[in-house]
């Protein structure tokens, strides 16, 4: 699975933050609380609903959910998403396409990844942004478009 990640052409960054939460290393409000950090909230900065683990923030968050259903549809399939963050990431393959066109498949999968955590910094670090997922889908629209091109 890892081989994979790294031959997505990408940037660094988009790669090493999908690889850090796939291996579980992001720090979300969960994980810092459960080192010891001192948070106000563990609430999911986007909704506000959960509490923010990997698997929320990136599968289950209802502004997630959002933008993969918006992935799904661009490509043209109906998938049921995987609740595990691992399993997500290798079922972004696509029997009918080549090698090279699953690898950039991958490639959409890192940077929606990235635009979550980035959308979510923005929140926690920028006291507010949008919550309701509009800059998300905006951030989907560019990565779209990149691949299209």
């Amino acid at each position: 699975m890892f081989k994979l990640l790294w031959k997505v052409k990408t940037f660094p960054s988009v790669v090493t933050t999908t690889w850090r939460v796939l291996v579980g290393r992001m720090p979300t409000r969960v994980c810092l609380s459960r080192k010891g950090v001192l948070m106000t909230s563990t609430s999911c900065p986007l909704c506000q609903l959960e509490e923010e683990s990997c698997q929320h923030l990136f599968l289950e968050c209802k502004h997630a959910q959002r933008v993969w259903s918006l992935c799904f549809n661009w490509i043209g399939i109906l998938s049921v998403q995987h609740n595990d963050i691992k399993a997500h990431f290798q079922s972004f393959f696509l029997f009918q396409v080549s090698s090279k066109q699953n690898l950039l498949w991958k490639g959409v999968w890192a940077n929606v990844i990235k635009s979550i955590w980035d959308q979510r910094n923005m929140i926690v670090f920028q006291h507010g942004g949008s919550r309701r997922g509009g800059s998300l889908q905006k951030g989907l629209t560019k990565v779209l478009a990149m691949v299209e091109a």
